[in-house]
């Protein structure tokens, strides 16, 4: 089996030398990135829920300004809207955000409704900002990455299913356990939990994040097709979303 890097095509034996390729070659000019040009037009503060919506302007800005090259998605390229999610696998608002067990979550509705019309694309960043698992964690959803997208969205489900059971002391066992579900070959997938280079991914989206002004998880920016974005933080009902990318959406055509 070999491991194909998604930017440039390019075969490798392991996932760890598929990690330390994406780090070497693809990730090495993203120190350099500036920092958006963030105007505050308006914070909108929503009663009856936690946290709050802050639209915010960036000029010209596009979604190179996130450093989404390579990132675990779900939706079609050429989508007019495009959700950043800044989330901490040990979170619980993220795990609010992810999982239901009443009906489906947040984010399935959002997958179902504007990712399977073509509307919206959603990429992945994590963002430690949680419990003390939460990097072994992130360090697991990275590796699972390099044996394909598909991977990356059913470990991370299962983390988010199992979060409350989850601790320092037993989360490499459960990542293992999640590996061997979705036939991940073990032996690679241990070697890449060891290996620094998935840990230099996690750290590379936390300096992202933090370029963009995240302090917390979970965040996550709605970017329209002219570079504007707003910000919703915490765990929204899917209606705060929806009336976000609506507004998204809507300046396509302006």
């Amino acid at each position: 089996m070999t491991h194909k890097c998604r930017r440039c095509g390019r075969d490798f034996r392991t996932s760890t030398d598929l990690q330390r390729h994406r780090v070497k070659e693809h990730r090495a000019s993203r120190g350099t990135s500036r920092k958006l040009p963030w105007i505050v037009g308006a914070l909108v503060l929503l009663t009856g829920a936690v946290g709050a919506v802050a639209i915010l302007n960036a000029p010209s800005a596009s979604t190179s300004a996130f450093e989404l090259e390579d990132e675990p998605r779900i939706g079609r390229d050429d989508a007019p809207v495009t959700l950043v999610m800044f989330e901490d696998p040990s979170c619980p608002y993220c795990r609010k955000f992810h999982h239901s067990e009443a009906g489906p979550s947040t984010f399935q509705q959002l997958v179902d409704t504007y990712a399977a019309d073509g509307t919206l694309r959603i990429y992945y960043k994590e963002f430690l900002a949680a419990k003390p698992w939460g990097q072994a964690g992130a360090i697991a959803q990275e590796c699972a990455y390099t044996f394909g997208n598909d991977a990356f969205w059913n470990v991370t489900a299962k983390f988010y299913r199992d979060a409350p059971d989850l601790d320092t002391g037993n989360v490499r066992a459960f990542a293992m356990r999640y590996a061997r579900e979705e036939g991940i070959e073990t032996g690679p997938f241990e070697a890449c939990l060891a290996d620094d280079a998935a840990l230099i991914e996690v750290r590379n989206d936390m300096r992202a994040g933090e370029k963009l002004g995240v302090g917390g998880t979970p965040a996550y920016f709605v970017v329209a097709s002219d570079g504007t974005s707003e910000l919703i933080v915490g765990p929204q009902p899917f209606d705060t979303f929806a009336q976000a990318i609506e507004r998204a959406k809507a300046k396509v055509s302006l």
